[in-house]
């Protein structure tokens, strides 16, 4: 069998059972023909960039407000943080190594994703705009690209912009989950609300959104590079893979979903060994990034993700798991009997897993996947392609008035929501002055008063400060970056309180001063915090020293022997387990009063940098240094130029054990370890695999049924039909 150009398909000569269709029927449905004028003077390439332009313009004008915006009312949205960290590479572009502001300092690869960070970073140093500036512009380009990037998806699987065109407008314009789920209905707010504006605007997540435009181009190059065998399609793949992954991990497992989805759909057509070039991009699209993304920090994530909500995985979760195996082998087995189109097998099964998901949570309250309500927009994704398929379908065979009336009633839909949606994002998108809103005004205050002390500040406030000021944090975000149980345990136990009784305001204290925290602040009821997260705001009263109060929100003196976050302790005293809960506090409380003891000499601390300390003190046999600094194997000491062992104490912190004796400098370095190095090794040899893969010539363009004897063996089982052929019912 010949092969064929995938880009220029034929009456006789189809690449895929799709692109097979009657030659008199309409490329676009009549008055949409302004999109292309006329198929003599507008070639192919041309009318494609139309429908381009088109999708990517009407998502422009519903947010025309939302572009160049400042900030937005919108205290509670987790886009303080993350502009926070864009912010801290904007500013430390050359030191992108230990990021010292939230969780007593962490690698900066085990911080967030930073994929989305470094682009915001870059163009604000690039450009005359503020990093504000800067992330409004990208995140509302990438939301708009959404839809675009889902039409190129389709086009290019169906080779057919009509189904592309209607299943960009109708995920451009409508919601599904709001009709599927009454907690996200009310939640928005209506029946016809933009869900995805929402999420990225209410709850700001913008990596999540900007990630998810990429997954239909992932799973466009990685079709191109199975299908056709191309080596430029592998490499793309690779890259675009990789750039979901340091981009936002939602969204990486809601591209998961859809691959398992797209190579179910080609069980059959796709001979066995092309599964192991699958593997072989997904492998080197995770070496490309593989120092951003460690496998430590693999690892931790589903550790981190289950405990955010206490959902863990038992045997619920894999019973549900099964029954949606035995689902999609039930559907892939009927289908493959009806002879169905593997495009729309494709976003069915994605829907069906993406819905397994989300709508067992919303319906029945069985959660498969910890935060499952994440995955709203992967599933909302999915269905609007399963659903327009049918119906893209059934409009070819219909008559050209039947194609009228659809088209009037799609075009009111669409000018209808488009209304709507204006009026929604025109609501939702107020902006605010910053210097009027408690955040700032708290962090300003914390800034000036704590004089780079760590600081506990609650709820929003926490969320915003790192964006006004170089405060470090005891919390910080987000829960995937949470370093140690022991810490997630304190801050919970702060907040809380939980079962301390009486003792609420010692035991949160206790904590407080092992994590060398120097100021506290709470919120009260009427406070303009978002949040309110203390149950008993008032507890410190009477308790700690009292520094400012404003609107209901008090921030209070923690009393401590030492300003420095270097100690020393009798080793005795260190913590050797990790607290079974917020009150197993027995050896947390030794180790504070060792912290206390005025028996025990200072130790004063001097940064260079955010990577390298240095602690002058005295010590004693029997003694160590404990470092209130969360341990990672990077760093490394000395001590009077001799090497010292570090290990991580219970609560994850840094012990030194120096083994000088009396006068003794301690030199603090944070370098690479061993994770770090190969890491690096790898992205390299990968970056120069995809470079070769890019430069290479000669792309094979067979087609699965034309390269193999499994392809010839699908071929027969799934005949390509002649526009004749072409059935107008729903066996699709």
């Amino acid at each position: 069998m010949e092969s064929v150009d995938p880009d220029r398909p034929s009456e006789s000569n189809c690449p895929t059972d799709d692109t097979c269709r009657p030659s008199h029927l309409f490329e676009l449905p009549l008055a949409l023909q302004w999109i292309r004028l006329s198929r003599n003077r507008y070639t192919p390439g041309m009318q494609t960039a139309c429908c381009i332009v088109l999708l990517f313009a009407l998502n422009a004008v519903i947010c025309a407000k939302l572009w160049f915006s400042g900030y937005l009312n919108e205290p509670g949205s987790v886009e303080g943080p993350f502009l926070a960290f864009s912010t801290w590479i904007a500013h430390h572009w050359g030191d992108l190594h230990w990021f010292p502001m939230w969780f007593m300092g962490m690698p900066f690869e085990k911080v967030y994703g930073p994929g989305l960070h470094w682009t915001v970073a870059a163009a604000s140093r690039t450009l005359p705009i503020s990093v504000v500036q800067s992330y409004r512009c990208i995140t509302t380009a990438l939301y708009c690209l959404g839809p675009v990037t889902l039409f190129w998806l389709c086009f290019r699987l169906t080779r057919s912009r009509t189904y592309g065109v209607i299943v960009g407008l109708t995920y451009s314009l409508t919601s599904p989950i709001v009709w599927l789920s009454s907690l996200t209905r009310t939640d928005i707010g209506g029946w016809f609300s933009p869900r995805r504006y929402q999420v990225l605007v209410h709850y700001g997540e913008g990596p999540h959104v900007a990630a998810l435009t990429l997954v239909p181009l992932v799973i466009w190059a990685l079709h191109e590079a199975i299908e056709y065998r191309r080596m430029r399609s592998s490499a793309l793949a690779a890259v675009l893979f990789g750039a979901v992954l340091i981009t936002n991990w939602t969204a990486t497992a809601g591209l998961a979903m859809a691959l398992t989805a797209y190579c179910v759909s080609r069980t059959g057509l796709v001979p066995p060994v092309r599964w192991l070039r699958v593997a072989a991009i997904l492998m080197l699209g995770y070496a490309l990034v593989s120092p951003q993304v460690p496998p430590s920090v693999v690892a931790s994530i589903p550790r981190n993700a289950q405990a955010s909500d206490g959902v863990y995985f038992g045997t619920r979760q894999f019973a549900g798991i099964f029954v949606l195996i035995i689902l999609l082998a039930t559907l892939h087995v009927s289908m493959a009997r009806r002879n169905v189109s593997r495009t729309f097998r494709f976003f069915l099964y994605f829907f069906v897993i993406s819905a397994a998901v989300v709508l067992s949570s919303a319906w029945w309250n069985i959660s498969l996947t910890p935060q499952p309500h994440r995955f709203q927009l992967e599933m909302e994704m999915a269905l609007t392609a399963a659903v327009a398929y049918p119906v893209w379908r059934w409009c070819q065979g219909t008559s050209r008035s039947v194609k009228a009336t659809a088209l009037v009633l799609f075009l009111a839909m669409t000018g209808f929501q488009f209304f709507k949606y204006r009026g929604y994002v025109d609501h939702h998108s107020q902006t605010i002055r910053m210097e009027g809103t408690i955040e700032y005004r708290a962090a300003k205050w914390l800034d000036d008063h704590a004089q780079g002390a760590r600081v506990f500040a609650p709820g929003s406030i926490g969320l915003w400060m790192n964006l006004f000021t170089e405060t470090p944090q005891m919390v910080g975000c987000c829960d995937q970056s949470i370093p140690s149980f022991s810490q997630r345990l304190a801050f919970y136990t702060v907040y809380t309180g939980e079962n301390a009784g009486i003792r609420d305001a010692e035991d949160s204290i206790v904590w407080l001063k092992a994590y060398g925290v120097r100021i506290v602040g709470t919120s009260g009821p009427n406070s303009p915090e978002y949040f309110k997260p203390f149950r008993n705001p008032h507890k410190f009263d009477g308790v700690l020293p009292f520094e400012w109060r404003e609107d209901d929100t008090t921030m209070y003196r923690v009393p401590t022997r030492s300003a420095s976050l270097a100690h020393i302790i009798p080793s005795t005293s260190e913590v050797l387990r990790t607290p079974t809960d917020g009150l197993d506090l027995g050896e947390v409380r030794r180790y504070v009063r060792a912290l206390e003891n005025p028996a025990l000499p200072l130790a004063p601390t001097q940064w260079m940098s955010a990577v390298e300390a240095r602690v002058h003190t005295t010590l004693s046999p029997g003694e160590v240094v404990s470092l209130q600094i969360t341990y990672a194997p990077a760093w490394r000491a000395t001590a009077n130029g001799l090497p010292v062992a570090l290990h991580a104490d219970g609560l994850g912190l840094i012990v030194a054990e120096p083994r000088c004796r009396g006068a003794c400098d301690l030199d603090l370095r944070y370098g690479y370890s061993m994770e770090q190095r190969l890491t690096r090794w790898i992205q390299g040899l990968a970056v120069i695999l995809c470079v070769i893969l890019l430069l290479s010539a000669g792309d094979r363009q067979q087609t699965v049924e034309a390269s193999s004897p499994v392809g010839s063996a699908a071929a027969a089982s799934f005949p390509r039909r002649r526009p004749e052929q072409t059935s107008h019912n729903l066996r699709l």
